[in-house]
């Protein structure tokens, strides 16, 4: 089950950020998209910007550490969509996720099973160049269907 979809336009960021934050986010919007960058926007977004919008309660790094974010596969883009998880017509939108995700089931990429992890799932959309979502993922072993909370 989705327990929270975020979104954070880049253009409209509320922290008070360093240069060096500032620089990744700047590098980004310039259109260099490559992986690296994406790994370390995630990072640097996630530790200014995400937890605005949480509660004190989650551990927000967990969504980067002990992880990597990869780009999500045309047949993984196909069971997010098919099942519900993100709105099939949103152009140019790229995606990046920490977990794989097939037939229904979030994979760990490391054991290459489903299994309990010592990261929160999450899905990230960039589109509209400056537009990230953040889907985050509750986990359990034995529940596979998902919802969006509202």
């Amino acid at each position: 089950m989705i327990i929270g979809k975020i979104e954070i336009d880049l253009e409209q960021l509320h922290y008070g950020l360093i240069p060096e934050v500032t620089e990744i986010v700047q590098h980004y919007l310039s259109k260099k998209y490559e992986i690296e960058t994406i790994r370390k926007l995630i990072e640097v977004i996630t530790n200014e910007e995400f937890i605005l919008y949480i509660n004190e309660a989650f551990m927000y790094f967990d969504i980067y550490t002990n992880c990597e974010f990869n780009p999500v596969t045309a047949a993984q883009l196909q069971e997010f969509i098919a099942h519900k998880v993100i709105e099939p017509n949103v152009p140019n939108a790229r995606y990046y996720a920490n977990f794989y995700y097939e037939n229904g089931k979030c994979i760990d990429p490391k054991k290459g099973i489903d299994a309990v992890r010592s990261y929160e799932p999450c899905l990230i959309e960039f589109s509209h160049t400056t537009m990230m979502t953040y889907y985050v993922f509750d986990w359990y072993l034995e529940e596979y269907s998902f919802e969006i909370e509202d």
